[in-house]
């Protein structure tokens, strides 16, 4: 959550999300990310690809947390 409110301080693009993640993401992530990032166009669709691949919600919330 705290990560979707910076976005929306700085008005950052898509395009802009999804690069600030790839430099950020590791091991598993990482891996995953090289793979589906040519069909991973938009920072819903990567919320959404990004849920399935690693599970839930609260998941998805502890990666972006250690993202701070």
């Amino acid at each position: 959550e705290k990560l979707e409110q910076r976005f929306t301080m700085v008005k950052w693009s898509d395009e802009q999300k999804l690069q600030y993640i790839s430099i950020h993401l590791q091991d598993d992530a990482q891996r995953w990310w090289t793979q589906a990032s040519s069909v991973i166009k938009t920072w819903s669709s990567f919320i959404e690809a990004v849920t399935q691949a690693f599970g839930s919600t609260k998941a998805q919330h502890l990666a972006f947390e250690k993202l701070k």
